[in-house]
């Protein structure tokens, strides 16, 4: 008898403690500041579909789910990435991207200026213009470049035009980039021994937020 009740008042221990736990990981996921719009890194893909709820789904493999939206009037990809855990898709990346060039004046307005004005200076400032920000638990990356090979729009001539195309003002097409990474997926590529491994880690869309850009011109 007295085995039966030591052996009840361990389960209910037990079960005191797993419920505390429980609480305290819900409490602690209630309160953090989600790492990108409402998610935390190492979330499921099915949580991010859930939190994303409503949207029309552009693209959905194992390691990447896209939407259409827009950003600050511009239309981009909402892009989601996820690594493999045990066959569990985890949250390792995501942010916006251009799917094609767009035409603007200022393309650094639309990224870049939103993140100085709510993060400071960045870590870095990357030869090509590419601006960094790092913290404990995030990288975010942000980058403007012109497509070359944007077909310019105003080269062909109409006959009988009012305003004919030389005259008119040239835009370029920009790409424009916002990457948000977990560190620690950030740093274990950081501490690879070759690129091959890198290139072999990275999708598709995680190549384009560690601003490989050569992804977008094939």
């Amino acid at each position: 008898m007295r085995t039966k009740q030591i052996l009840q008042i361990a389960i209910v221990f037990l079960f005191s403690v797993l419920i505390s736990s429980c609480l305290n990981t819900v409490e602690n996921s209630l309160t953090a500041e989600p790492h990108f719009r409402q998610v935390w890194w190492g979330s499921t893909k099915a949580s991010v579909l859930t939190k994303e709820r409503g949207k029309r789904i552009y693209v959905n493999t194992g390691g990447a789910l896209v939407y259409k939206t827009r950003y600050e009037s511009v239309p981009m990809l909402l892009v989601y990435c996820f690594g493999s855990h045990n066959g569990i898709y985890r949250l390792r990346a995501a942010g916006y991207l251009t799917a094609h060039p767009v035409i603007m004046e200022n393309p650094d307005k639309v990224f870049s200026q939103n993140l100085l004005d709510t993060l400071g200076e960045p870590a870095k400032t990357l030869p090509d213009g590419g601006l960094l920000w790092e913290d404990a638990e995030t990288v975010i990356y942000t980058n403007s470049y012109n497509e070359t090979d944007v077909r310019d729009i105003y080269e062909v001539s109409i006959p009988e035009a009012i305003i004919q195309p030389s005259r008119m003002k040239r835009l370029p097409g920009w790409h424009l980039i916002m990457g948000y990474i977990d560190r620690r997926f950030y740093e274990e590529l950081q501490a690879a021994e070759t690129w091959e491994f890198v290139l072999g880690e990275l999708s598709y869309y995680e190549e384009i937020f560690f601003g490989m850009f050569r992804s977008l011109r094939q």
